[in-house]
């Protein structure tokens, strides 16, 4: 993965409300302790329109804390698919 920058629950915000102006769709995901983040629940958002991964990311210890993060965003958590890599928790929409 890309070297990425930590952002903030108000820089999720942000982000989210800028995609949906730009009629862009953001995916985030949570990932289950990666390498890179061993002590925490690490979210980053995916770019529909862009086609890639966007070099940010949320990170917090606790995955109550993420995952309300991701609902104050108004957005809807959908279950890993089985084919997902081993760190992908869940993904958001």
């Amino acid at each position: 993965m890309k070297e990425s920058i930590e952002i903030s629950q108000r820089s999720m915000a942000v982000l989210q409300s800028k995609a949906h102006a730009e009629n862009d769709l953001l995916v985030w995901t949570i990932y289950d302790h990666p390498i890179e983040f061993p002590d925490s629940y690490v979210v980053r958002p995916f770019s529909s329109k862009l086609v890639c991964p966007l070099t940010v990311h949320f990170k917090h210890g606790q995955l109550g804390y993420v995952r309300s993060a991701l609902q104050n965003l108004g957005l809807t958590c959908l279950a890993r698919a089985e084919d997902d890599p081993p760190f992908v928790l869940e993904t958001w929409l």
